[in-house]
């Protein structure tokens, strides 16, 4: 009775060969390594505009310590991403109302420039991220 089973089932073909199948997943296979080709290279490179600075956010090490300054730059797709800031100087308006010695008010006025160092950026990004700034 075992062998009726056995002999059965050797006759039944599990998988059927199509005929051109070869050249079909062969330009499938080259179609999806163009694919992940083009993504690598485009999310590869960033541009840092004039008047910014980038630090580099690594999955594996964390933080880097170094600045890259304006132009293109690169980067490992996935494992790492720039963070930009804008490190132009920035003007900053504080007024405020104060009494005189003859009892009026007077409205004071002081014009403030500022901006970050940029040597220091990944120190302002640790602070911000830890909520310690």
């Amino acid at each position: 009775m075992a062998s009726l089973f056995s002999g059965a089932l050797r006759e039944v073909p599990i998988f059927q060969q199509v005929e051109g199948g070869g050249a079909a997943a062969s330009a499938l296979g080259s179609l999806l390594a163009a694919g992940a080709l083009a993504y690598g290279a485009y999310n590869s490179i960033y541009t840092v505009d004039g008047g910014h600075r980038a630090i580099i956010f690594n999955r594996l090490v964390g933080m880097k310590n170094i600045v890259y300054g304006e132009g293109l730059n690169f980067n490992i797709p996935w494992f790492e991403w720039p963070v930009i800031f804008d490190i132009r100087t920035r003007p900053r308006n504080l007024q405020t109302l104060t009494d005189s010695k003859d009892l009026q008010m007077v409205e004071v006025g002081v014009r403030v420039l500022h901006r970050p160092d940029p040597v220091k950026l990944v120190w302002m990004y640790h602070g911000v991220m830890q909520g310690t700034l």
